[in-house]
């Protein structure tokens, strides 16, 4: 399941075909190409897609993005008649909330939008808290949390109502960053995610990087103009990430713009850019009763067979984590950092 050096050939042979196609139905406008997400952060599963954002900075006029998005369908339609090799597929450009171009290269699947810098924040604020922890631990984690979230449990998938993979990432992080126990071993990181939120009231709660807050203090800390997290920490003395340490990302990063609404009723899970951002919005009510059984029924299994057995038709051995610590092949981001800083910096002069 872990990202290894051929599976992570063959996508960052996908990534260039997207790049030098988008330059090129663009050739004309001073852009930037920038992947996001499980790539860069090599936490990808089998049928994990590429994300990639088309940067330019400021946008002419409303609606410049469907213009963008447009010609860069085109040039993928065309591609596709004369390149057969490159396998494009399924191309379509979906307006929705964050409009994008999905296509199918080489069997895997992509997004392209335009000024998504928050995920290149996201994916920069990520690779430094994983910085934090040794033996790649973060990462790992994540990587075991997606593979019981996609093939065990079922609760991701935000297209379907469920929770998104951001959403899961911050749940890893929250419970590597309140439970000091779990910090050497990722499968006691899930077997702890899994116990902690089977009993979490996810109703009245909500949960931040720092610790969880009840929904209506959550609410008074924003209206006071204080940091949740700030709160939220008082209830734990063993942080490895602070509110001081996530303040100064921050200011490294910059702040996404505010969002309309704090939370849903369903699952809170607050952004750590966006204190008024629900990473948790795109869960259903139908699904929030699958997602809560789902953890239920896994902490049940946990309880009569224990962690290693869950895993143990997914992953085969698990008797021997270490071999799944070596499976997983990570890059180093030092020659990208400046890149994607850089990017930042073009969305926030």
């Amino acid at each position: 399941f872990a990202a290894n050096k051929t599976s992570t050939q063959h996508r960052l042979k996908v990534l260039r075909i997207l790049k030098r196609t988008i330059h090129k139905a663009l050739s004309d406008l001073v852009v930037q190409v920038e992947e996001y997400g499980s790539l860069p952060l090599k936490t990808y599963l089998p049928q994990g897609d590429i994300d990639v954002t088309i940067i330019t900075y400021p946008l002419p006029v409303p609606g410049f993005e469907l213009y963008l998005l447009q010609r860069v369908k085109l040039q993928f339609e065309f591609l596709a008649s004369i390149k057969p090799d490159y396998k494009i597929q399924d191309i379509q450009e979906i307006h929705a909330k964050i409009p994008l171009v999905k296509c199918s290269v080489m069997g895997i699947s992509t997004d392209i939008t335009v000024n998504q810098v928050g995920g290149v924040r996201t994916l920069c604020f990520l690779e430094q808290v994983n910085r934090l922890l040794p033996e790649h631990v973060y990462k790992r984690s994540i990587i075991l949390a997606k593979i019981w979230g996609c093939y065990y449990s079922k609760v991701l998938g935000s297209m379907h109502g469920r929770l998104t993979t951001v959403a899961l990432e911050i749940l890893v992080l929250y419970t590597l960053n309140t439970f000091s126990e779990t910090r050497k071993d990722p499968f006691k990181v899930v077997e702890k995610l899994i116990e902690h939120f089977a009993e979490f009231d996810w109703e009245n709660k909500v949960v931040t990087c720092c610790g969880a807050l009840s929904a209506c203090r959550y609410s008074l800390c924003l209206g006071l103009g204080e940091a949740p997290e700030q709160t939220a920490a008082k209830a734990h003395s063993q942080l490895f990430l602070s509110p001081q340490l996530l303040n100064k990302y921050r200011s490294d990063l910059g702040q996404s713009e505010a969002a309309l609404m704090p939370h849903s009723k369903f699952v809170n899970i607050a952004d750590p850019f966006n204190s008024t951002n629900n990473l948790g919005r795109s869960v259903s009510f139908f699904e929030f009763q699958s997602i809560k059984r789902a953890f239920e029924l896994s902490y049940e299994h946990l309880q009569s067979k224990g962690i290693k057995q869950m895993f143990k038709n997914l992953l085969g051995d698990t008797e021997h984590p270490e071999e799944f610590q070596e499976s997983f092949l990570f890059v180093n981001l030092k020659t990208r950092k400046s890149r994607l800083y850089r990017a930042l910096a073009i969305l926030d002069p």
